[in-house]
């Protein structure tokens, strides 16, 4: 499959989430299907204790950047980039071999399209840190 274009829009372009909300940080990578993103979570957010993030925020690591391809893909498509508010309505098979991870550390985050179905898609998912898998699963998001 062929890459979308680079260099990639601003985060900001198409990505509603700001400040601390924002878990996604950088688009690494993306075709028509899947995106490779880099996620972080700073040591002065809420989900942090001790150092430490559970590993459950990686599910909204992943709802962020099936947001970003899906942007990504409007930018590629000709559409005028702007953020779309969407919703995460549901998370299937979800595993979090890891409890937690570190805090203020770059995450790899890959989704890919399963089905598509305006306004409602599909994703699988997996985070990782260092190699390791610190969640996988299925998403579906819905943007109206």
């Amino acid at each position: 499959m062929s890459s979308l274009t680079q260099p990639f829009p601003d985060l900001d372009r198409i990505l509603p989430h700001r400040g601390p909300s924002r878990l996604v940080h950088t688009a690494v990578e993306a075709d028509r299907e899947r995106a490779l993103c880099r996620a972080r979570v700073p040591s002065d957010n809420a989900f942090c204790h001790a150092g430490r993030v559970p590993a459950f925020v990686a599910i909204e690591m992943a709802a962020q950047a099936a947001a970003v391809h899906a942007g990504l893909v409007r930018v590629e498509d000709g559409e005028i980039a702007s953020p779309r508010v969407g919703y995460l309505t549901g998370v299937r098979e979800a595993q979090c071999p890891e409890r937690s991870f570190p805090a203020d550390t770059d995450l790899d985050v890959i989704v890919e399209i399963t089905h598509f179905a305006v306004p409602i898609s599909l994703h699988r998912f997996e985070v990782r840190h260092d190699g390791r898998s610190i969640a996988t699963g299925s998403i579906s998001t819905y943007v109206p």
